[in-house]
């Protein structure tokens, strides 16, 4: 048996257009990673730093934590989908980091509702530095972005059919037709 050697060319546009979803999701999650690391690390020095909050910074440690254990799951997911499904594998794949993501934020969400306690004092939070107030606005950002994403797309769905429904009523209103008899009493007078 012969081994046929063949030579492919390849650009670097052409290399870059087929996988363009893989190399957003590689930086996104690398960041991601890089931070939620960044964030633990940071949030046991302040552990040491403020332990009247040691609860609430172990919460928020335990948090990043899951969610880095989530965006590792998902990394590997991202990687070792095979091209068996050849269209779609793309989309298989989008879809794959929003249901990650989603999931993430309801366990985020269901964190700050279940541990009510997480209040800490507006000039602590200046003391603890910027590093904190980035992981404070990362949860801040998450819920905003899901609200445009999930909630604003339904509430726009929703009116579109709610303008409907009334256009409709609206419509029937004038369309339907009421009979009712009435009667009045009236004096007698004298018939001309």
């Amino acid at each position: 048996m012969q081994t046929k050697t063949y030579i492919k060319v390849i650009s670097l546009y052409d290399l870059i257009a087929n996988n363009l979803l893989i190399i957003i999701a590689t930086l996104y999650h690398i960041i991601i990673l890089a931070l939620n690391y960044y964030s633990i690390k940071y949030l046991e020095r302040l552990i040491i730093d403020f332990s009247q909050y040691y609860k609430q910074f172990e919460e928020i440690k335990f948090n990043l934590e899951i969610c880095q254990i989530i965006t590792l799951f998902t990394v590997v997911i991202l990687y070792f989908i095979t091209d068996m499904f050849k269209y779609i594998v793309n989309e298989i794949r989008f879809g794959i980091m929003c249901i990650s993501y989603t999931i993430k934020n309801i366990y985020t969400l269901y964190q700050l509702f279940h541990y009510k306690e997480t209040y800490i004092t507006y000039n602590d939070k200046q003391d603890m530095g910027l590093m904190f107030i980035i992981i404070e606005l990362s949860y801040v950002f998450s819920i905003i972005f899901i609200m445009i994403i999930y909630i604003f797309p339904l509430l726009v769905y929703g009116g579109f059919y709610l303008e409907k429904l009334i256009n409709y009523l609206k419509r029937w209103t004038k369309e339907y037709k009421i009979t009712f008899v009435e009667q009045k009493l009236v004096k007698k007078i004298d018939d001309v």
